[in-house]
């Protein structure tokens, strides 16, 4: 899965663009890319925001392949290019 965000990129409406891709066996299963709704003061807000939104969609497909009775144990990889993102969310884990 990999998801990223652009902040204020769009200089008509100066609002956040935010946009992931699922892949499943190697190939893409779902995507979106949507102008997000909220104000936010910085890039690692959006990313985190983005991040965080994407963990709750994997968590849901997760649920969808144990409703299907599919054994998919695996962890689902999650690749950003945001390092402050990450390491907020490393150190709320550690908490």
């Amino acid at each position: 899965m990999y998801c990223d965000a652009d902040f204020a990129g769009d200089v008509e409406t100066c609002c956040l663009v935010s946009a992931y891709i699922f892949l499943f066996v190697g190939g893409p299963v779902t995507w979106n890319t949507t102008y997000q709704k909220v104000v936010l003061l910085s890039s690692t807000e959006a990313e985190y925001r983005v991040l965080t939104h994407v963990c709750k969609q994997a968590i849901f497909r997760h649920k969808i392949l144990q409703l299907l009775r599919l054994d998919f144990n695996s962890p689902t990889l999650i690749h950003s290019d945001s390092q402050s993102a990450i390491t907020i969310i490393n150190s709320s884990n550690n908490n």
